[in-house]
């Protein structure tokens, strides 16, 4: 994220001091970035996304800098996960159970994945959402007492997946009334 790292082999010369770092947005880059005597460097406070043409230098202890390395590019990306939802919540009734949760807030938000199955901890996707505040899923036609396990996952437009939400587990139940007793008829 905002970052790239560069890595080089190294100059075998026995004064060699130190490498400089330069980079742009364009070819040629000559803006400096640092020095290091490592052979990588890590650049920061880059954009996402934005290409960056990269160049090293190197001195010597007498402070003879040499001519640009060859240039190469590179494009950080965005490897942030978003944050796992929050206050799943699970209710039954009659065959059916409905969840909802708290909406995640990033703004490169991509898409809910809907986990369940009959044992704690599922992995298995049966449902999933790409708008950012469809937090209520409905399921209808489950089996009545028997126990449903949920639980929910974010991925934002770049493919990153959150972690697991919390895991709401609820038992649909039966709520239809008996039918009414037949007729019967007292005989004396």
């Amino acid at each position: 994220d905002d970052s790239v790292v560069l890595r080089w082999n190294p100059v075998i010369e026995p004064d060699f001091q130190s490498y400089y770092v330069y980079s742009a947005t364009s070819p040629n880059a000559s803006g400096f970035s640092g020095i290091t005597a490592d052979t990588s460097f890590t650049v920061t406070g880059l954009t996402n996304y934005q290409p960056y043409y990269f160049r090293l230098g190197s001195i010597d202890t007498s402070g003879n800098l040499n001519a640009f390395s060859s240039e190469v590019t590179a494009t950080p990306i965005d490897q942030t996960s978003p944050a796992a939802p929050v206050n799943l919540v699970a209710s039954a009734t009659d065959g059916q159970v409905q969840i909802h949760w708290n909406p995640n807030g990033e703004g490169d938000f991509g898409k809910y994945y809907i986990y369940s199955g009959n044992t704690p901890n599922p992995t298995t996707i049966i449902d999933s959402t790409s708008t950012i505040d469809d937090t209520l899923k409905t399921y209808s036609g489950l089996t009545n007492y028997t126990q449903y396990y949920f639980r929910i996952t974010a991925r934002d437009t770049n493919s990153n997946l959150s972690s697991y939400s919390n895991e709401a587990s609820v038992s649909p139940f039966d709520q239809t009334a008996p039918l009414n007793p037949p007729l019967f008829i007292v005989l004396s």
